[in-house]
């Protein structure tokens, strides 16, 4: 597989990098994903049998969808996060949230490389500047582990504002949003 043009990119001169955007493959940033996945989870995913399958599959669906994209954010050419976006229904988020024309929900698995460089905020800026250069997008939704204070703060710095807290299957979560007209002010 071949990788993609990038869709989006920014410099940051005062902080020595660049950030570009391009979709994601599986034949290169499978193995990537994993990584950071196992060191999130604490999960295998070389194991035979492991999720990686059940993953590699989803991300092709992705792929093929009409109502979803998966992203790869590169920092200076290095791969640092992956966001899937969603329209409503299709992603869990919307079942706890009600949802209008422009919502979408914006899924981030991040590089422990971004935390080197102290790029997560400009990294969730940079998706956030993407997706509100579409005129139908209104709305980003998100949301993080309650347990994950590091995360929570610098998503708000990102410009996302805290919405509610619901209790899923997979744990405790906060939800957060950021709207068009919200989105002027980062």
């Amino acid at each position: 597989m071949r990788l993609q043009a990038p869709v989006f990119a920014k410099s940051y001169p005062a902080d020595d990098y660049s950030l570009m955007i391009r979709p994601f493959c599986v034949g290169t940033d499978m193995d990537l994903l994993c990584g950071w996945l196992e060191l999130q989870t604490g999960i295998s995913f070389r194991k035979e049998e492991g999720p990686r399958p059940e993953l590699q599959q989803s991300c092709v669906d992705v792929l093929k969808s009409n109502h979803s994209q998966s992203l790869m954010c590169l920092l200076d050419d290095r791969p640092v996060c992956q966001a899937d976006i969603n329209k409503p229904p299709y992603n869990e988020v919307f079942m706890y949230l009600d949802s209008n024309a422009g919502d979408y929900a914006l899924g981030l698995i991040m590089s422990p490389y971004a935390t080197v460089r102290n790029a997560y905020v400009s990294i969730v800026r940079v998706y956030l500047e993407y997706l509100f250069s579409f005129e139908e997008v209104g709305r980003v939704i998100t949301y993080l582990p309650v347990y994950d204070e590091w995360s929570n703060h610098l998503l708000k710095n990102a410009g996302f504002r805290y919405v509610d807290t619901k209790k899923i299957l997979s744990g405790v979560i906060n939800l957060y949003e950021c709207r068009r007209n919200n989105s002027n002010q980062m």
